[in-house]
């Protein structure tokens, strides 16, 4: 239903000033009403952090809220807990799910969670998670990915997780710099679907030993002057295959699913100079691409508010001045 749209409110970034609440518009926006969820969880604070829908079965919604995942099989009418796997507290704190994603794999709607440590409560587990059930259930896909210091069981600050639409072994994740000051950026696995979760190995993609060697141009934003590498957004396109958006202060592209990144915000001139987009000048929230057009990308910033691309990121225009 391309009429149907969801919101959800609080701040990602604290995980706080929620309301437990959906906001649900069946007219694209017109006209909305508030679902009250607090019933579903411990407090009427609860703060959204994503949305999903499930592409193969209509009717399906998701949500990564700070207590967990939650699903809607009426379009997002009534909601119900769908933390099976999830770990969680002997206090029954539940845990803080950051970022939901799902792709379409032979028929089924696969689903790609990150955790954040919960420090709120009586433990710190974080990581990947993936569901093959439609949140039924959980299965821990963490791997090797660091861990914060010498606590085994809290994960890294894993901003964001993205699946390849086309081969979902395919996995990247985003750190950001609220606890992860060591070993940031992009990390990437090729075993996202292995039946073993033990065997899960991650690669990372900006070791700063080398992640100047993988970026083929810079701009004037360059590693002697802000090697910037924590994860706002993070994306595969659903429409090329290999293109992967991400940033932070920057915006970065790569077409070989992440080995290699080049900047999005200006153009060399070749000349010592450069002709700008203004993009690198606040911090970018997100960026989403059409999933019928791949040369459209919107883009949320901080302050600046709403750009949109129709070239593929070569150029942006701002849509709401």
């Amino acid at each position: 239903d391309s009429n149907l749209v969801l919101t959800g409110t609080g701040n990602p970034f604290t995980n706080g000033a929620g309301t437990s609440t959906i906001h649900r518009s069946s007219n694209g926006g017109s006209t909305w009403s508030a679902i009250d969820l607090s019933s579903i969880f411990s407090s009427s604070t609860v703060a959204f952090h994503t949305i999903v829908f499930d592409t193969v079965t209509s009717g399906v919604v998701y949500a990564a809220t700070g207590e967990g995942v939650i699903k809607s099989t009426d379009s997002g009418l009534t909601w119900s807990l769908s933390n099976s796997g999830l770990p969680t507290a002997s206090d029954d704190s539940q845990p803080i799910a950051q970022h939901l994603t799902g792709v379409t794999n032979n028929g089924s709607f696969l689903l790609f969670l990150s955790l954040l440590g919960n420090s709120q409560s009586s433990f710190d587990a974080g990581g990947i998670y993936r569901s093959t059930d439609g949140a039924a259930t959980w299965e821990n896909i963490t791997g090797d990915l660091p861990t914060f210091g010498t606590e085994s069981n809290l994960a890294y600050s894993y901003w964001r997780v993205t699946a390849d639409p086309f081969d979902p072994n395919n996995l990247l994740v985003g750190t950001r710099r609220e606890w992860a000051w060591d070993d940031m950026g992009v990390y990437r696995t090729t075993a996202g679907l292995a039946a073993d979760t033990s065997s899960i190995t991650w690669t990372w993609l900006w070791n700063p030993d080398d992640f100047a060697t993988s970026i083929v141009e810079w701009g004037w934003l360059d590693d002697a002057w802000w090697l910037d590498q924590q994860l706002h957004f993070l994306g595969y396109s659903p429409v090329t295959q290999n293109l992967v958006i991400g940033g932070s202060d920057s915006v970065y592209r790569s077409e070989d699913g992440g080995t290699t990144w080049d900047e999005a915000y200006l153009t060399n001139n070749g000349d010592g100079t450069y002709t700008t987009t203004g993009l690198e000048l606040m911090v970018n929230y997100d960026v989403t691409v059409d999933p019928s057009n791949g040369n459209t990308w919107w883009v949320g910033y901080d302050d600046m508010g709403l750009f949109k691309s129709t070239d593929g990121g070569a150029s942006f225009k701002r849509m709401d001045a």
